[in-house]
């Protein structure tokens, strides 16, 4: 799956074969969410993300997730219920 490039820039990104820091700090962003939803000590650390997350809640956690579910066309229960690959971004913006 490609994300299409909608400015010059976007393309630069693609031509170089790297992905942008947007993105970048999507993907930290998404492995901090997924590390609290499955390995927290704290029973409510995974309380509170998996209602923002599961519940699809206006907080900024579950807007950040439904932003990034929208994002890479990835369903909102697979970005946090699964383990992410480090080359996940990759084979999502750059189809790699």
């Amino acid at each position: 799956m490609v994300i299409a490039a909608n400015t010059k820039s976007d393309a630069v990104y693609l031509v170089a074969g790297v992905i942008p820091i947007f993105d970048e700090l999507r993907k930290w962003m998404l492995n901090f969410v997924s590390s609290c939803y499955h390995h927290s000590d704290s029973d409510l650390v995974r309380f509170v993300v998996r209602h923002a997350v599961d519940a699809h809640t206006n907080s900024p956690l579950g807007r950040n997730v439904t932003f990034c579910s929208l994002r890479y066309r990835v369903p909102v229960h697979d970005l946090c219920t699964l383990p992410l690959p480090n080359s996940f971004l990759g084979s999502v913006f750059l189809g790699v």
